[in-house]
């Protein structure tokens, strides 16, 4: 959250708005915060956790696949 600071801070200054950080983040393997909904809620998404995990898992076996090619 503190590396996203500046950026919010200098949004913030050129548009004049009032400009906020929310976290949203899935690991590789999928995991989520306790507290993701609240956060998606608060940045107006409505999608399932489920399907968020298995983008998250789906990509990272894309990524291993391919560096296991190499």
């Amino acid at each position: 959250m503190e590396k996203y600071q500046e950026l919010r801070r200098e949004l913030a200054r050129l548009w004049s708005v009032k400009v906020a950080v929310t976290p949203v983040a899935i690991v590789t393997l999928g995991v989520v915060s306790k507290n993701l909904q609240e956060y998606l809620q608060k940045i107006r998404v409505t999608v399932r956790t489920e399907l968020l995990q298995k983008a998250a898992l789906l990509g990272s076996a894309r990524i291993k696949g391919k560096s296991l090619e190499a």
